[in-house]
C-alpha cells in the first residue's frame, strides 16, 4: 500500500479513537450522575438477598503483565509522560501532535498568568493614583484611560489563566485515554483494501413484480 494511503488509514484510526474516547467520557458522566430514580416504596429492600462482592486481588498487576498491545500500559505511560502511550503503540506520528497540544495549552496558561500579574500590578498603581489625585505611574499610562479598563483586562487574563489550567488537565487526560482506546483498536482487523463495486440488482418476489436496478457494494 502507498505511504499516502497508509497515512490516511492511520488518520482514520486516530479520529475513530478520539471519537470513541469522547463517547466514553460522556457515558461515564451519565452513569456517575447523582440524579438517579428513587427506589419504589412498594419494594421491600430487606427481602432482597444480599450478594457478597468478591474483590479480585491483583487485577491491576494481572492487566499490567498482559502481552503487547497492553491498554493498561499505554494509559499509564501517557499519564506519566504525554505521548509515551502513543510511542508504546508505535503511533510515532501522534507524538508530535500530543506534544503540540500539551505545549500549546501550557504556553497559553503561562502567558495568561504573566499578563494577569502585569495588569494586577498596574491596577493597584492606577487605583492608588486615582485615590490620591497624583500622576499615574503604571506602564499603561496613555493606553488605559482609568483603573476600570485595567481591571477588565486583568480579569480577562485571570479567566484565561484558569481556563488554561483546566485545559492542561483535560488534554493530558484525553491523550492518555486516546492511547488506552487506540490499544484496544489495534486488536481489530481493519482491512487496508477499501473498494466499491457497481453491478446489476434483481429485486422482487412471487407476490410482487420483479425489477432490475443498479447496486453499489462497499468492501472494507
Amino acid at each position: 500500500m502507498p505511504d499516502e494511503g497508509r497515512f490516511q488509514l492511520q488518520m482514520i484510526r486516530f479520529l475513530l479513537s478520539l471519537c470513541f474516547s469522547l463517547v466514553c467520557l460522556v457515558s461515564w458522566s451519565q452513569i456517575s450522575s447523582p440524579n438517579r430514580a428513587p427506589v419504589s416504596p412498594s419494594v421491600e429492600i430487606d427481602d432482597v438477598a444480599e450478594v457478597p462482592r468478591i474483590k479480585e486481588k491483583g487485577k491491576f498487576k494481572k492487566n499490567w503483565k498482559q502481552p503487547y498491545p497492553n491498554p493498561t500500559r499505554a494509559g499509564i505511560y501517557s499519564l506519566i509522560f504525554p505521548g509515551a502511550g502513543q510511542f508504546y503503540n508505535k503511533r510515532y506520528w501522534k507524538v508530535p501532535l500530543v506534544w503540540g497540544a500539551v505545549g500549546g495549552v501550557i504556553y497559553w496558561a503561562d502567558f495568561s498568568a504573566k499578563q494577569y500579574k502585569v495588569f494586577n500590578t498596574a491596577y493597584g498603581l492606577r487605583l492608588a493614583s486615582e485615590r490620591t489625585g497624583t500622576v499615574p505611574t503604571d506602564e499603561f499610562v496613555g493606553i488605559a484611560r482609568n483603573s476600570e479598563s485595567i481591571k477588565r483586562a486583568r480579569d480577562r487574563h485571570d479567566k484565561n489563566r484558569q481556563t488554561g489550567i483546566i485545559a492542561i488537565i483535560g488534554v493530558h487526560a484525553l491523550q492518555a485515554l486516546e492511547a488506552y482506546v487506540d490499544t484496544h483498536l489495534k486488536n481489530f482487523d481493519i482491512d487496508d483494501d477499501i473498494s466499491f463495486r457497481f453491478g446489476p440488482v434483481l429485486e422482487g418476489s412471487v407476490q410482487s413484480s420483479t425489477y432490475v436496478g443498479i447496486g453499489i457494494t462497499a468492501a472494507f
